[in-house]
């Protein structure tokens, strides 16, 4: 936590969600962690408010793909991309020849 500048925490009203967002020295996002609903930021931040490593990965592995002007529209793209895939990571693939 010592490279750590910035700790935002951020309602998205449009999105139904919280994102943390966790920055290094140089501005890079380091850490990224989200709660869909309206539990309260107070809930949030002491239940949410940590780095999800494999979100983190995940965003960093299709950032450039995304630009959809604002930063924080691009990260809740990549959260609701996160979404889908996490929802069917773990279903069997069946591939009919």
């Amino acid at each position: 936590m010592k490279d750590v500048v910035l700790e935002e925490y951020v309602w998205c009203e449009s999105d139904d969600r919280y994102v943390y967002i966790r920055r290094g020295y140089n501005g890079d996002i380091v850490g990224l962690n989200f709660m869909q609903g309206q539990e309260g930021m107070e809930y949030f931040k002491e239940h949410w408010g940590k780095v999800d490593k494999e979100i983190t990965h995940f965003y960093h592995a299709v950032k450039h793909q995304v630009n959809n002007g604002s930063y924080i529209d691009d990260i809740n793209t990549i959260l609701w991309m996160w979404c889908s895939y996490d929802m069917c990571k773990n279903n069997e693939i069946v591939i009919e020849d």
